[in-house]
């Protein structure tokens, strides 16, 4: 089941965004204690070119957390990025991404942030289309007026 529909005009970005949130929530909805979650948060690398998702691990979650507490920098991200490039034999860390996704269960809300090596701020989805994508998974009795 896709949660998300890939808008016509999407970015290659965009695009990899979408497929990393669908590898998220597959791991989610396989994970045990799922619905004693509330804050959880998953790490997604990704080639920069977006032709492939390595791998998507469970790294942190909270369940009394606030979302903006558990998004990591670049920084604190290293030492897990260099262990996955280890691990899946990948290139040089440059070419490389980290997406870091939170989600809410009790109100199904999602927010990511995705980070390129050295950038010193995450690269966000402009608000417009992530609204957007976000009206397409918020439950019916969620939706906005």
């Amino acid at each position: 089941m896709r949660w998300f529909t890939k808008p016509k005009d999407a970015t290659p970005v965009e695009e990899l965004q979408l497929e990393a949130m669908h590898a998220v929530i597959d791991a989610l909805r396989g994970e045990p204690s799922f619905e004693d979650i509330d804050w959880c948060a998953f790490a997604v690398v990704a080639q920069a070119d977006g032709r492939a998702i390595a791998r998507v691990d469970a790294i942190y979650y909270d369940d009394h957390g606030h979302p903006d507490e558990m998004i990591l920098s670049t920084r604190r991200m290293r030492p897990y990025l260099q262990d996955l490039l280890l691990a899946t034999e990948g290139p040089d860390e440059s070419l490389w991404q980290v997406a870091v996704l939170s989600y809410h269960q009790p109100s199904n809300h999602f927010a990511m942030k995705f980070y390129r090596p050295g950038d010193a701020e995450p690269y966000l989805m402009s608000p417009e289309r992530w609204e957007a994508i976000a009206e397409l998974v918020r439950p019916p009795e969620l939706a906005r007026d």
